[in-house]
Protein backbone atom coordinates (compact mmCIF):
# COMPACT_ATOMS: atom_id res chain seq x y z
CA UNK A 1 0.00 0.00 0.00
CA UNK A 2 3.17 2.74 0.63
CA UNK A 3 5.34 1.55 -2.23
CA UNK A 4 1.41 2.18 -4.27
CA UNK A 5 1.36 5.55 -2.68
CA UNK A 6 4.86 6.66 -3.01
CA UNK A 7 4.08 5.69 -7.19
CA UNK A 8 0.81 7.68 -7.28
CA UNK A 9 3.11 10.40 -5.60
CA UNK A 10 5.71 9.79 -7.89
CA UNK A 11 3.05 9.71 -11.05
CA UNK A 12 1.61 13.51 -9.91
CA UNK A 13 5.59 15.07 -9.37
CA UNK A 14 7.10 13.97 -12.46
CA UNK A 15 4.34 14.78 -15.14
CA UNK A 16 4.77 18.13 -16.94
CA UNK A 17 0.93 18.42 -16.66
CA UNK A 18 1.43 18.99 -12.89
CA UNK A 19 4.01 21.92 -13.37
CA UNK A 20 1.29 23.55 -16.07
CA UNK A 21 -1.70 23.26 -13.69
CA UNK A 22 0.35 25.29 -11.24
CA UNK A 23 1.57 27.87 -13.26
CA UNK A 24 -2.04 28.20 -14.69
CA UNK A 25 -3.68 28.50 -11.36
CA UNK A 26 -0.95 31.13 -9.90
CA UNK A 27 -1.93 32.84 -12.59
CA UNK A 28 -5.18 33.09 -12.71
CA UNK A 29 -5.17 33.63 -8.99
CA UNK A 30 -2.92 36.83 -9.56
CA UNK A 31 -4.94 38.14 -12.22
CA UNK A 32 -8.54 37.78 -10.22
CA UNK A 33 -6.75 39.26 -7.23
CA UNK A 34 -5.04 42.05 -8.75
CA UNK A 35 -8.61 43.13 -10.57
CA UNK A 36 -10.83 42.97 -7.67
CA UNK A 37 -8.45 44.63 -5.17
CA UNK A 38 -7.37 47.37 -7.23
CA UNK A 39 -10.63 47.87 -10.04
CA UNK A 40 -12.82 47.41 -6.87
CA UNK A 41 -14.07 50.97 -5.63
CA UNK A 42 -13.21 51.73 -1.95
CA UNK A 43 -16.28 51.50 -0.58
CA UNK A 44 -17.55 48.16 -1.98
CA UNK A 45 -14.34 46.73 -0.16
CA UNK A 46 -15.12 48.00 3.65
CA UNK A 47 -17.79 45.50 4.64
CA UNK A 48 -16.68 41.99 5.98
CA UNK A 49 -18.84 39.85 3.16
CA UNK A 50 -16.82 42.21 0.40
CA UNK A 51 -13.19 41.23 1.73
CA UNK A 52 -14.27 37.91 2.42
CA UNK A 53 -14.94 38.24 -1.50
CA UNK A 54 -11.54 39.33 -2.33
CA UNK A 55 -9.96 37.06 0.07
CA UNK A 56 -11.61 33.90 -1.28
CA UNK A 57 -10.05 34.30 -4.87
CA UNK A 58 -7.84 31.35 -3.83
CA UNK A 59 -10.97 28.98 -3.35
CA UNK A 60 -10.10 29.00 -7.91
CA UNK A 61 -6.96 26.44 -6.79
CA UNK A 62 -9.86 23.75 -6.10
CA UNK A 63 -10.86 23.68 -10.10
CA UNK A 64 -7.26 22.68 -10.45
CA UNK A 65 -7.01 20.74 -7.85
CA UNK A 66 -9.84 18.47 -9.20
CA UNK A 67 -8.27 18.74 -12.78
CA UNK A 68 -5.03 17.01 -11.16
CA UNK A 69 -6.72 14.27 -9.54
CA UNK A 70 -8.30 13.26 -12.78
CA UNK A 71 -5.09 13.26 -14.78
CA UNK A 72 -3.94 11.31 -12.10
CA UNK A 73 -6.08 8.83 -13.29
CA UNK A 74 -8.03 9.45 -16.63
CA UNK A 75 -4.20 9.07 -18.68
CA UNK A 76 -3.53 5.80 -17.46
CA UNK A 77 -6.90 4.84 -18.88
CA UNK A 78 -5.62 7.03 -22.55
CA UNK A 79 -2.18 5.63 -22.89
CA UNK A 80 -2.91 1.70 -21.52
CA UNK A 81 -0.43 2.33 -18.63
CA UNK A 82 -3.32 1.52 -15.96
CA UNK A 83 -2.97 -2.50 -17.13
CA UNK A 84 0.40 -3.31 -15.96
CA UNK A 85 -0.93 -1.22 -12.85
CA UNK A 86 -2.84 -3.90 -12.34
CA UNK A 87 -0.78 -6.86 -13.17
CA UNK A 88 1.97 -5.82 -10.46
CA UNK A 89 -1.70 -5.06 -8.03
CA UNK A 90 -4.39 -6.89 -9.24
CA UNK A 91 -6.45 -5.57 -5.85
CA UNK A 92 -7.93 -2.50 -7.56
CA UNK A 93 -9.31 -1.37 -3.78
CA UNK A 94 -5.06 -0.82 -2.85
CA UNK A 95 -4.65 1.27 -6.47
CA UNK A 96 -7.75 3.50 -5.96
CA UNK A 97 -7.32 4.49 -2.61
CA UNK A 98 -3.75 5.04 -3.41
CA UNK A 99 -4.90 7.42 -5.95
CA UNK A 100 -7.22 9.13 -3.92
CA UNK A 101 -4.92 9.78 -0.91
CA UNK A 102 -2.05 11.04 -3.34
CA UNK A 103 -5.22 12.89 -5.07
CA UNK A 104 -5.86 14.64 -1.99
CA UNK A 105 -2.67 15.01 -0.53
CA UNK A 106 -2.09 17.07 -4.01
CA UNK A 107 -4.92 19.38 -3.70
CA UNK A 108 -3.67 19.91 -0.12
CA UNK A 109 -0.62 21.26 -1.38
CA UNK A 110 -2.50 23.20 -4.59
CA UNK A 111 -4.90 24.57 -1.48
CA UNK A 112 -2.09 26.09 0.94
CA UNK A 113 -0.21 27.41 -2.19
CA UNK A 114 -3.76 29.32 -3.79
CA UNK A 115 -4.41 30.60 -0.01
CA UNK A 116 -1.34 32.00 0.56
CA UNK A 117 -1.29 33.38 -2.50
CA UNK A 118 -4.76 35.08 -2.75
CA UNK A 119 -4.99 36.23 0.70
CA UNK A 120 -1.73 37.73 0.50
CA UNK A 121 -2.42 39.67 -2.63
CA UNK A 122 -5.92 40.58 -1.39
CA UNK A 123 -4.72 41.50 1.98
CA UNK A 124 -1.59 43.68 0.47
CA UNK A 125 -4.42 45.88 -1.90
CA UNK A 126 -6.30 46.14 1.50
CA UNK A 127 -3.45 47.58 3.16
CA UNK A 128 -2.31 49.19 0.37
CA UNK A 129 -5.29 51.37 -0.33
CA UNK A 130 -5.73 52.63 3.18
CA UNK A 131 -8.58 50.18 3.84
CA UNK A 132 -9.33 48.29 7.40
CA UNK A 133 -9.22 45.20 7.57
CA UNK A 134 -12.72 44.19 8.77
CA UNK A 135 -12.26 40.43 9.55
CA UNK A 136 -11.84 38.91 12.77
CA UNK A 137 -9.30 36.10 14.33
CA UNK A 138 -11.70 33.36 14.04
CA UNK A 139 -13.03 34.41 10.17
CA UNK A 140 -10.20 34.40 8.73
CA UNK A 141 -9.18 31.29 10.41
CA UNK A 142 -11.88 29.79 9.00
CA UNK A 143 -11.18 31.36 6.02
CA UNK A 144 -7.77 29.88 5.57
CA UNK A 145 -8.48 26.51 6.89
CA UNK A 146 -11.95 25.83 4.97
CA UNK A 147 -10.13 26.71 1.71
CA UNK A 148 -7.40 24.97 2.23
CA UNK A 149 -9.65 21.71 3.68
CA UNK A 150 -11.81 21.99 0.51
CA UNK A 151 -9.39 22.35 -2.00
CA UNK A 152 -8.23 19.32 -0.51
CA UNK A 153 -11.32 17.26 -1.00
CA UNK A 154 -11.51 18.40 -4.34
CA UNK A 155 -8.01 16.96 -5.47
CA UNK A 156 -10.06 13.47 -4.18
CA UNK A 157 -13.16 14.18 -6.00
CA UNK A 158 -11.20 14.64 -9.73
CA UNK A 159 -9.64 11.31 -9.02
CA UNK A 160 -13.41 9.61 -8.20
CA UNK A 161 -14.77 11.17 -11.37
CA UNK A 162 -11.64 10.34 -13.22
CA UNK A 163 -12.25 6.55 -12.19
CA UNK A 164 -16.02 6.49 -13.18
CA UNK A 165 -16.01 8.37 -16.37
CA UNK A 166 -12.64 6.96 -17.66
CA UNK A 167 -12.73 9.61 -20.31
CA UNK A 168 -10.10 12.38 -19.70
CA UNK A 169 -12.04 15.43 -21.68
CA UNK A 170 -15.34 14.40 -20.35
CA UNK A 171 -14.22 14.39 -16.57
CA UNK A 172 -12.27 17.67 -17.42
CA UNK A 173 -15.43 19.58 -19.60
CA UNK A 174 -18.08 18.20 -16.00
CA UNK A 175 -15.75 20.16 -13.68
CA UNK A 176 -15.25 23.22 -15.91
CA UNK A 177 -18.95 23.26 -16.46
CA UNK A 178 -19.71 22.99 -13.23
CA UNK A 179 -17.44 24.71 -11.80
CA UNK A 180 -18.08 28.26 -14.24
CA UNK A 181 -21.73 27.20 -15.91
CA UNK A 182 -23.53 25.08 -13.76
CA UNK A 183 -22.61 27.11 -10.25
CA UNK A 184 -22.96 30.67 -11.25
CA UNK A 185 -26.69 29.80 -13.04
CA UNK A 186 -27.53 27.83 -9.32
CA UNK A 187 -26.91 31.12 -7.82
CA UNK A 188 -28.97 32.98 -11.08
CA UNK A 189 -32.07 31.43 -10.67
CA UNK A 190 -31.76 30.39 -7.15
CA UNK A 191 -30.47 33.50 -5.43
CA UNK A 192 -31.61 32.53 -1.81
CA UNK A 193 -29.25 29.88 -1.69
CA UNK A 194 -26.45 32.53 -1.96
CA UNK A 195 -25.96 33.52 1.45
CA UNK A 196 -25.88 29.91 2.77
CA UNK A 197 -23.08 28.79 1.02
CA UNK A 198 -19.26 29.23 2.58
CA UNK A 199 -18.46 31.66 0.06
CA UNK A 200 -21.62 33.40 -0.54
CA UNK A 201 -20.94 34.85 -4.40
CA UNK A 202 -21.98 38.89 -3.81
CA UNK A 203 -23.66 39.44 -6.81
CA UNK A 204 -26.31 37.37 -5.79
CA UNK A 205 -26.60 38.23 -1.74
CA UNK A 206 -24.81 41.55 -1.05
CA UNK A 207 -27.52 43.82 -1.49
CA UNK A 208 -26.95 46.29 1.63
CA UNK A 209 -24.90 48.59 -0.33
CA UNK A 210 -28.40 49.63 -2.85
CA UNK A 211 -30.13 50.42 0.27
CA UNK A 212 -30.89 53.85 1.76
CA UNK A 213 -29.27 54.75 4.99
CA UNK A 214 -31.66 54.59 7.84
CA UNK A 215 -32.79 57.41 9.05
CA UNK A 216 -32.46 58.99 12.42
CA UNK A 217 -35.63 57.79 13.78
CA UNK A 218 -34.95 54.55 12.76
CA UNK A 219 -31.51 54.70 14.39
CA UNK A 220 -33.28 54.73 17.67
CA UNK A 221 -34.08 52.05 20.07
CA UNK A 222 -37.30 51.00 19.87
CA UNK A 223 -39.32 50.86 23.74
CA UNK A 224 -42.21 49.35 24.39
CA UNK A 225 -43.84 48.95 27.85
CA UNK A 226 -43.66 45.68 30.61
CA UNK A 227 -45.11 46.65 33.63
CA UNK A 228 -43.98 49.48 35.43
CA UNK A 229 -40.23 49.35 33.14
CA UNK A 230 -39.87 50.60 29.83
CA UNK A 231 -37.18 48.42 27.72
CA UNK A 232 -35.25 48.92 24.68
CA UNK A 233 -34.06 46.81 22.20
CA UNK A 234 -30.59 46.71 23.73
CA UNK A 235 -32.07 45.12 27.03
CA UNK A 236 -32.64 41.68 25.27
CA UNK A 237 -29.53 39.18 24.49
CA UNK A 238 -29.48 38.85 20.48
CA UNK A 239 -30.51 35.44 19.44
CA UNK A 240 -28.52 33.86 17.32
CA UNK A 241 -29.17 34.22 13.71
CA UNK A 242 -31.06 30.62 11.97
CA UNK A 243 -29.05 32.02 8.64
CA UNK A 244 -25.61 30.73 10.43
CA UNK A 245 -27.38 27.29 11.83
CA UNK A 246 -28.46 27.11 7.95
CA UNK A 247 -25.27 28.04 6.69
CA UNK A 248 -23.45 25.35 8.98
CA UNK A 249 -25.79 22.77 7.89
CA UNK A 250 -25.23 23.00 3.89
CA UNK A 251 -22.07 23.37 4.66
CA UNK A 252 -21.72 19.82 6.25
CA UNK A 253 -24.39 18.78 3.82
CA UNK A 254 -21.44 19.46 0.80
CA UNK A 255 -18.93 17.65 3.05
CA UNK A 256 -21.17 14.87 4.04
CA UNK A 257 -21.86 14.53 -0.19
CA UNK A 258 -18.33 15.21 -0.99
CA UNK A 259 -17.47 12.06 1.33
CA UNK A 260 -20.17 9.87 0.25
CA UNK A 261 -18.88 10.39 -3.29
CA UNK A 262 -15.13 9.32 -2.64
CA UNK A 263 -17.00 6.15 -0.68
CA UNK A 264 -18.98 5.37 -3.06
CA UNK A 265 -16.17 5.13 -5.95
CA UNK A 266 -14.19 3.03 -3.47
CA UNK A 267 -16.42 0.31 -3.26
CA UNK A 268 -18.01 0.32 -6.60
CA UNK A 269 -14.46 -0.32 -7.85
CA UNK A 270 -13.39 -2.82 -5.03
CA UNK A 271 -16.56 -4.94 -6.19
CA UNK A 272 -15.70 -4.83 -9.85
CA UNK A 273 -12.79 -7.29 -10.99
CA UNK A 274 -9.70 -6.64 -13.37
CA UNK A 275 -10.65 -6.90 -16.78
CA UNK A 276 -7.65 -8.19 -18.98
CA UNK A 277 -5.42 -8.71 -16.38
CA UNK A 278 -4.89 -12.24 -16.93
CA UNK A 279 -4.22 -11.84 -20.87
CA UNK A 280 -1.58 -9.33 -19.98
CA UNK A 281 -0.14 -11.77 -17.23
CA UNK A 282 0.34 -14.43 -19.39
CA UNK A 283 1.70 -12.46 -22.14
CA UNK A 284 4.26 -11.62 -20.38
CA UNK A 285 5.11 -15.13 -18.70
CA UNK A 286 5.78 -16.02 -22.73
CA UNK A 287 7.48 -13.15 -23.44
Amino acid sequence: MTSQFRAELLKIRSTRTTVGLVVGMVGLILLFSLLTGLLTKAPNLVTTEDQRGLLVVGAYAGVFSALAGIMLVTSEYRYGTIKPTFVFTPRRSRVVVAKVAAGVLAGLAFGIVGTALGFGIGYACLAGRGIDYALNDRQTALLLVGTVVGTAIWGGIGVGLGAILRSQVAAIIGVLAWAFVAENLLFAFLPGIGPLRPYPRRRCTDRSRHRAPPSRDARRPRRRRLGSRALTSRDHPRRPPRRRLAQRFVTVLELGINLALLIAVVFTHVGRRVRDAPAIHDSLIIV
